[in-house]
Parts: structure tokens; C-alpha cells; sequence
């Protein structure tokens, strides 16, 4: 029941059944349906192998002899309940086959010696072939099917309720009828099994006594067949070994298992591909094949441990061109495995009929697929050591070069030696024709060949453009490549060196430092198949030490050009520092520069920040002449000169005004440069150059001007700075001159203050005595005087909130200023016009405001802009005597402010004094005359809050006419 193959199981007479791990049945075949006599195999599908039979998995191995009747074989038969305990075990039981395989049973003896007892469901038991008994709890017949009843003579209506006793005579000293009382007793088994049915829904008549009895038989002469068989093959095989044992092998099986065609072939997992390590067909070896695992019988064996198809070999794999050749018509086959069980080749047997003792062909595969599988191991094994050897000599020789090369290397920083001695290496490893090695660098459109060899003969180097050719290919994609011609002929550089012969094989391999590919290395080979993929990998070896050179010698070659730079840049700078004025130190510049870089023209253009002027101050050579000899460029231009610019075209060259300047309009193919003379963020000038001719290092000279432009420019910049010092000077003296008669003005402001603040203070406090006095004397006058004394004390009141805002004010811009909020206009205007529209009227004015009713808020701090327009209003009604005060808000919404406006028509402000109203303590000569009080800290105080605000205020007035003070504020 093992088997995978059910085409086999199908053909094997004993009954087989395959169940899944539940238990469930999966498969049964021919041979067991039969038994049981149902019509088709799917009636028992999916049943439970218990409630079908009792027992089908514990078999013996029997032993038999042949008999005059036919075929009788001696057996063992068990009967098992239904969870596995053995209810009873009959011995030496007879059973008499025919031809045909159905079972004859004459008496009722042997009913009781060894056909078996099951329970079925009445609807079932008349289709089994095998006898059907049925008892009741009172151990009377209640069922018989057809079989039975035939073989007793009788008819089954009448066996109906007799007793088993009657029917068996030997019924109560049989093992069966305790058994079956027992079991009548405990009542388990019946219960047990009604519910297992029930569940399952198998059967709709369900009798309390289920139980049977298995019958299995073996023909003991397959046996003696299978021996004489193996012994054949052992005696065929025993004197060959290593690679003559797969011959003599399928030679012996094709004449022991008396077929056409045996084989045994050697597996290849990465290809899915068999080859054949012998092949016999019709009495003689033939040659040997490869053949696609792909549409073959063979190719199940990847997944199955035998494939067996008895017949119709082409119709089922039309696609195999080999079997239509062979004549196949039935296919047996195995794979070998080797001893951690991977598929290592396959060992068939076909036929050009169907199989016919498959029976005995398949342990005998069995048995030397094990045998076979070991030996082909073994040569696998064998041949891998002959290759490990063989790879190791390779290696050896490769380490004899690599080391010779890396000897040159480290002793060595001439690029062209190395070099040398690499295309040497190369042309020892692997077969070479032309060779070439390639320098890039990253970024770049184009590669550059160092060596270039074909035949030997040099070839002058030149370039590539980085999108051409193999080199181009392998640098863009960064990895090794080997190429023959069918592959892709567009990769194949056309020129060849000017060699007719067409290439067709390339190896190529980036020069690789960590992540940075700084180049290439090809070799190539105008034979086909000259190369193969160790040599790719040696030359990828070889690419590594190469690399490293050519990085040694690059760096070599740098530190000595950095080393003249920098003793070029110590002269310069040495020049500059001997320099005493701006216009020296570019002199000093441009007669040095030439020693280090070949140019044709310079100057250089000094910028004044004071007018926007750019000063020609020096020129090479001196006889150019240079005009004009101030350009005025606008910002454009500035920005541009704020970095390195190199100008190629004559077009660009055409363009620029510091060319035009110095007569240079065009540099034929001479490139130009301007270099930023720049310190920090300001630029001090611009370093025009052109070289005397196109230059193949022009970056490394570039990159020299670039520092010689930075040392020029702090020089240049220091002589700036003092030729200006004694200016700056001067500037600051009037400056200091000019605040310190500032400071002094405050002085006497401040000393005209204190001198006010006395006589201020004064005038309320001896009025407020004087009237106290009165209204001791006097209290008659009790309501005037009292009056005058609120005035007075009004005065005070004022004079030192005045004095304190000035204080909170400056508090405020110490801490960090003022928590803003959304504050209404139109609230604060409202709240300032309820104080001063009778204070107004009194003094017949007129006091008028105009707000839109869509203005924005203001973000402030509420009670300070109220104290702002409080003081705005205040001074307008004090010094206005008639006409009136308007006040109007409006909204500015390109810069989203609110613009207030307060207006009078009082005595004006003359212009001499309108920038130093808003200065603390100062008041006005003309209003020092009047006797309007004040102290002189309200405009004061209106600016700080402003400011507070992140607002302004401006005054416009007119002598005479009036004042306008406008505030702005920014909206919330």
C-alpha cells in the first residue's frame, strides 16, 4: 500500500489500500474492491479503514506450497476489533483459488474455519462477494446476504432467526462465541461503533456486532523468481567497478529482467539534464546522450521513488524524441540517491510491450538502484578530487604570477612599468591578442587608454566616450563581463586597433578602489571559445592589485604636483605679505602668477561697495591697455562673479565685460577663468585669466588658481582694510564728536527737566497749601476751593503716571516686551472719545472720528495703545485753542497694518523741531513760553509703545495750521 503508483498497485492481485494520517481511506485497488464486491472504488473513498474492515495493515509473510486443485497457499488469519485489540486468531487455514481469483467454499466447516464475520448495512451486503452472517443479542440469525445463503443451500428467508448453534456446531467451544458474549455484556463496542457511524454518515442500518476477518495470501513461487533473478545480476556485476560497472550493470538487468532497454544515467540539478553513463537497448551498448529531464518519463522521478507506466509510453510523451527512436511502449525507473539523499542520476528499464512482471522487476531495481547510487557517488566523488587537484595547480601557477606582479608593484611607482608588466601577466594566464587598460575618473564623459597592445605592437593611447564600447559597458555597470561575438555585437569596439581580423571573445574587468571605479582592463581573443569564465575570474584577481597601482601612482604623481603648487602658493603669498597697499599687492600678484601657470592675459578687478565700482588696479602683461578702467555691473553680474567660471566658447568670451575691458574680446580656443577674490561674504574683486594655450591639465591648474585666489583675496583684503582704516577713523571721531554733543544736549534736557519737574511740582503743592489755608479761614467758599485743589492734584497725578509709564516702558524692553492680543480700533477710539468729548466742548472743539466697520483688529497689548491715542488726543485738544480734532482708522492691506490718524488744527510744530519731539523731556521752545502744562514724556511715551508694538509714528505738521500724528500698527 506504500507504493506512489497506482497503475501498479492497480495491477497487483493482493488487496492494497493507501489511508491518510486521519485514517481516512485515499486509495484502494482493484483487488480490494473485488473482495469486498462493490460496484466502484468510490464507495469507499473517504470512509475510515476500520469501519470498512477490520483490519488491512498488519500483514505476515506467508509461506506456501502448490496443490493439485490449484493454488493453495498456507496463511495466517487474524481478526481485530475495530481499535486494533485481536478479538481472535485462527491457524493453518485453507483457501482453494481459481483461475480467475474468486474464492470456493463448499461447507459450512469451512465458513467457520476462516471466512470472516462483518457488519454491513443491508443495502450493501448483497453486492459483497464474500459471505454475510448478522447475529442478534439472543445470538439468532437476523441476516444473511445471497453469499451465503448459496453456499449453505439454503435460502436466506429461511435462516432467519435460527440460532448460530443450529447453523455451527461447533459455535459454543469456538474462541468467537465467548468473544461475542463478552461483548454483549459490556455493551463498549456497540456503542462506540454506532456512534462512529453515525458521525460519518456511512451507513443508515446500523447493527450492534461489527467485527471480520482479513484474508492475505502470497505466491511463495514470485520469491524463488526474485532470488534467481538477483543472483543473475550479482554474478553479472561482481568483477566491475569505477566506470565499467554501469555497462556491465544495465547489460545484466536488460537480460535478467528480460526487457528491451536499460539505462543508468548521471543527474545534473543546475541544467535539469540526464546524461547517460550506459545505455543497452536490443542486445548491445550504445552511445551515450544528454537529454532534458523536460516531457521525459524520468522527469517524475524528481518527486516520486518510482515511476512506473505499463503502456502507451509515446501517446503519453509525445515531446521525448528518444522513445519514438527505442521503440518504448512501457517505462520502469527509479532515481539513485546519494548518502544525504539528493537526486544523483536515474536508473529505467523499457520495454517495447507492457511490463508484465512488475511484481518482480521492482525489488530487483530497488536493490541496485541502492548499489548504483553508491557506485555513481563514488565517481562523483573521485572525479571532484581529480578536479580540486587540478584547480589547485592552476592556483599555484596563478599565485607564481599574482605574486610577481605584486612584487613589481610595491617596488615600483612608474605607471608605464607597471603596466607593462601586467599585459605580461595576462598573456601568461589565458590566451590574449589584445589587451588594453583604461583609466576614468568618476563623473567624467569620457575614458582614457593607458596601454593599448594587439599582437604585441603598442598603439598610441586616446579616448572613449564613456557611453561606447566594452569599456564604457563594463564602468557604467561596474562589474565583470565576458562577451563572445553572437552575443552582442554592438559592444565591440569597430576600430580593433586597426587589426582586420575580427575579435571574438572579450574579457573586461572595472579597476575598482572600495565603491570608485577609476578604470578598466580587457582582454581579447580573435579565436571563438578562447576564454571561459576561470579565466574571467582570474582576470578579475589581477584587476585588484592593478588598481591599486595605478591609485599609488596617480596619488604619487599628485603629491609631487601639489608639492610644486604649494611652493608656488608659499612665493605668492610670501609677495603679498611684502605688499603695502591694495594696488601693489595685485601688481606683486600678476608678475608671480605667470612663473606657475602659463597664461596669455590677467588682470584684476577691485569692487568698490561704496558706488558699485569694479577698478581695474593691475594687469599682465603691463603693456595691455585696459579701458575703461571702471565698470559699473549690475547685481546680476555680481552673483555671477561669486564663483569659479570658465569661459570656452568665443560666444561667452564675447559677452563679458571684464574681457571687453581688457581688450580681449576673443581668446581663439584659449580658455578663459574668473576667479572670485572673496572674503567670507564679501567680495572683494575678481582674478581674470586666460592661458596661453588649451591645456590638457587645465582642473589641476584651475584648482591652483582657486587657492592663489583665496590667499590674493585676504591680502588684498587686508590692504583694503587699512588703505579705509584712517577713513573709518575719522568717520567714527564725528561720530563720537557728534553724540557726545548729543549727550550733552540730554544733560541740559535733562537739567531743564529736573528744573521743570521742581517748578511744576511746585506751582500744585503751593496752590494746594494756599487753599487749604483759604479753606480754614474760609469755609463758606468750601465748593470752589475744593475744586481748585482737584485740579491741583489732577497736576500731580499726572506729572508722576507720566513719569512712571516712561519707567514700566523701559522695564518692558528689558523683559522681554508685552503680551499681545486682538484689540479692536473702533473700542479704543470709542473708550479715548468718552474722556475728551466733554473736555472737548468745553474748549469749543469740535471732536470727530471715522472708523470702517469692517476694520481688522490690531495685535497689541489693550491698555498700552490705549494710553498711545489717550496721549495723541490729549495733546491735540491742549494745544489746539480752535477749530477741532478728527480722528480716522483705515486698513492697509498690502502690508496689513491699520493706519490711525489724529488731526488738529492747533498751533503746529515747526520743522526744526519735528525730529526731536519724541525725545524725552522736551516739550517745544514756543510751548516753554505758553502756559499749557506738561512734562514732556508723553510723545515719549506714545513712541515707546509703538515701537513696543513693532509699529511707527510719524508727525506732519505745519506752524499755524495744525498737526497731523499717524500710527501704524500691524493687524492681528
Amino acid at each position: 500500500g506504500g507504493l506512489a503508483n497506482t497503475q501498479i498497485l492497480d495491477l497487483i492481485p493482493v488487496p492494497c489500500y493507501q489511508t491518510t494520517p486521519e485514517g481516512r481511506i485515499l486509495y484502494v485497488n482493484e483487488a480490494l474492491v473485488s473482495l469486498f464486491g462493490y460496484p466502484s472504488k468510490e464507495m469507499l473513498l473517504l470512509a475510515q479503514a476500520q469501519d470498512v474492515y477490520v483490519d488491512l495493515s498488519d500483514r505476515e509473510r506467508l509461506l506456501g506450497k502448490l496443490g493439485e486443485d490449484g493454488h493453495v497457499v498456507q496463511y495466517q488469519m487474524r481478526v481485530r476489533r475495530y481499535d486494533g485489540r485481536i478479538l481472535w486468531v485462527l491457524n493453518n487455514a485453507r483457501m482453494v483459488e481459481t483461475e480467475n481469483g474468486r474464492i470456493i467454499l463448499g461447507t459450512l466447516e469451512d465458513i467457520s474455519t476462516f471466512y470472516f464475520l462483518i457488519r454491513w448495512g443491508r443495502r450493501f451486503a448483497n453486492q459483497i462477494g464474500a459471505p454475510v452472517l448478522g447475529l442478534s443479542r439472543e445470538l439468532k440469525i437476523d441476516y444473511v446476504n445471497s453469499t451465503l445463503a448459496n453456499l449453505l443451500g439454503k435460502q436466506r428467508d429461511e435462516l432467519l432467526g435460527v440460532p448460530i448453534a443450529d447453523v455451527w456446531p461447533h459455535w459454543h467451544n469456538s474462541v468467537l462465541a465467548r468473544t461475542v458474549q463478552k461483548v454483549l455484556q459490556t455493551g463498549q463496542m456497540v456503542q462506540r461503533v454506532e456512534t462512529r457511524l453515525a458521525e460519518h454518515h456511512l451507513y443508515t442500518d446500523v447493527y450492534p456486532i461489527p467485527w471480520g476477518l482479513l484474508i492475505m495470501a502470497q505466491d511463495v513461487t514470485r520469491d524463488r523468481q526474485l532470488e534467481e533473478t538477483l543472483q543473475a545480476l550479482v554474478v553479472g556485476t561482481a568483477d566491475a567497478v569505477g566506470d565499467a560497472f554501469f555497462p556491465s550493470l544495465v547489460q545484466s538487468l536488460a537480460k535478467a529482467l528480460q526487457v528491451h532497454c536499460a539505462y543508468v544515467g548521471e543527474y545534473n540539478k543546475t541544467k535539469d539534464q540526464v546524461h547517460t553513463l550506459a545505455f543497452w537497448q536490443n542486445g548491445q551498448l550504445i552511445r551515450n546522450m544528454t537529454y532534458n529531464m523536460e516531457h521525459t518519463p524520468c522527469e517524475a522521478l524528481k518527486h516520486e521513488e518510482v515511476v512506473y507506466y505499463p503502456d502507451d509510453l509515446p501517446e503519453q510523451f509525445p515531446l521525448d524524441p528518444w522513445i519514438p527512436e527505442i521503440k518504448a511502449e512501457s517505462y520502469l525507473g527509479m532515481p539513485l540517491r546519494n548518502t544525504n539523499g539528493e537526486m544523483i542520476g536515474v536508473m529505467a528499464i523499457m520495454d517495447t510491450q507492457a511490463m508484465s512482471n512488475v511484481l518482480q522487476q521492482l525489488p530487483v531495481l530497488r536493490i541496485f538502484a541502492a548499489r548504483a547510487g553508491a557506485e555513481l557517488e563514488r565517481l562523483q566523488i573521485e572525479k571532484e578530487r581529480e578536479r580540486l587537484l587540478e584547480e589547485l595547480k592552476q592556483q599555484t601557477e596563478q599565485l607564481d604570477v599574482l605574486a610577481r606582479l605584486g612584487q613589481v608593484i610595491t617596488a615600483n611607482l612608474d605607471l608605464e612599468a607597471i603596466l607593462e608588466v601586467t599585459y605580461q601577466c595576462v598573456a601568461e594566464l589565458m590566451p590574449t591578442d589584445a589587451f588594453w587598460i583604461a583609466s576614468y575618473e568618476p563623473g567624467a564623459s569620457k575614458y582614457r587608454y593607458l596601454l593599448k597592445l594587439d599582437r604585441g605592437q603598442l598603439y598610441p593611447p586616446g579616448e572613449n566616450d564613456v557611453s561606447m564600447g566594452v569599456g564604457g559597458y563594463v564602468i557604467r555597470r561596474g562589474k565583470p563581463t565576458m562577451l563572445t561575438r553572437p552575443s552582442d555585437l554592438n559592444l565591440f569596439e569597430q576600430a580593433r586597433f586597426g587589426v582586420p581580423d575580427p575579435v571574438e571573445m572579450v574579457l573586461c574587468v572595472p579597476l575598482r578602489i572600495g565603491d570608485r571605479i577609476i578604470g578598466a582592463m580587457s582582454t581579447q581573443s580573435y579565436q571563438p571559445g578562447a576564454f571561459t569564465e576561470r579565466d574571467l575570474d582570474m582576470l578579475v584577481k589581477l584587476a585588484q592589485p592593478v588598481a591599486i597601482a595605478m591609485e599609488n601612482a596617480r596619488l604619487y604623481e599628485e603629491v609631487r604636483r601639489r608639492a610644486a603648487e604649494l611652493e608656488a602658493l608659499m612665493q605668492i603669498s610670501l609677495a603679498l605679505r611684502r605688499a603695502r597697499s591694495s594696488e601693489e599687492s595685485a601688481r606683486v600678484l600678476l608678475a608671480v602668477l605667470p612663473t606657475a601657470v602659463s597664461l596669455r592675459l590677467a588682470a584684476i578687478y577691485l569692487h568698490d561697495p561704496l558706488d558699485d565700482q569694479w577698478q581695474a588696479r593691475a594687469w599682465w602683461p603691463e603693456t595691455a591697455a585696459v579701458s575703461p578702467k571702471s565698470l559699473l555691473l549690475d547685481k546680476t553680474v555680481l552673483d555671477d562673479c561669486r564663483q569659479v567660471r570658465l569661459l570656452t566658447t568665443p560666444t561667452e568670451q564675447r559677452a563679458n565685460l571684464f574681457l571687453q575691458a581688457i581688450g580681449m574680446t576673443e581668446a581663439e580656443e584659449n580658455p578663459v577663468g574668473l576667479f572670485p577674490l572673496q572674503v567670507d561674504e564679501e567680495l572683494v574683486g575678481v582674478l581674470v585669466v586666460c592661458w596661453s594655450s588649451e591645456r590638457a591639465e587645465l582642473d589641476e591648474e584651475v584648482r591652483l588658481l582657486t587657492a592663489v585666489a583665496d590667499i590674493a583675496a585676504n591680502a588684498l583684503h587686508r590692504a583694503l582694510v587699512t588703505e579705509t582704516l584712517e577713513m573709518h577713523v575719522a568717520a567714527r571721531t564725528r561720530e563720537l564728536a557728534e553724540a557726545n554733543a548729543r549727550l550733552q544736549e540730554l544733560d541740559k534736557l535733562k537739567t531743564k527737566f529736573i528744573s521743570d519737574m521742581t517748578h511744576e511740582l511746585r506751582t500744585p503743592v503751593t496752590g494746594i497749601n494756599l487753599y487749604l489755608d483759604l479753606l480754614a479761614r474760609r469755609p463758606e467758599k468750601q465748593a470752589q476751593y475744593m475744586k481748585v485743589l482737584r485740579e491741583k492734584s489732577r497736576q500731580l497725578v499726572q506729572l508722576a503716571e507720566d513719569t512712571l509709564n516712561i519707567a514700566r516702558l523701559d522695564m518692558l524692553k528689558m523683559k522681554g516686551g508685552l503680551h499681545f492680543t486682538a484689540v479692536s480700533v473702533d473700542e479704543l477710539i470709542t473708550a479715548v472719545l468718552e474722556i475728551y468729548q466733554q473736555h472737548a466742548q468745553e474748549r469749543g472743539l469740535t471732536l470727530h472720528y471715522s472708523v470702517p466697520s469692517s476694520l481688522p483688529p490690531v495685535r497689541g497689548e489693550r491698555n498700552q495703545l490705549l494710553q498711545a491715542i489717550t496721549a495723541l488726543v490729549d495733546n491735540a485738544v491742549n494745544y489746539t485753542t480752535e477749530g477741532g480734532i478728527t480722528i480716522t482708522a483705515s486698513h492697509n492691506t498690502d502690508e496689513h497694518t491699520i493706519v490711525l490718524q489724529v488731526t488738529d488744527t492747533g498751533m503746529g510744530i515747526p520743522e526744526t523741531e519735528l525730529s526731536r519731539v519724541f525725545d524725552r523731556f522736551y516739550r517745544g521752545q514756543a510751548v516753554s513760553q505758553l502756559n499749557i502744562p506738561g512734562t514732556g514724556l508723553g510723545l515719549a511715551v506714545v513712541k515707546e509703545i509703538v515701537e513696543l508694538h513693532q509699529g511707527r509714528i510719524m508727525l506732519q505738521s505745519t506752524p499755524g495750521e495744525g498737526t497731523t500724528a499717524v500710527l501704524v500698527l500691524p493687524c492681528a
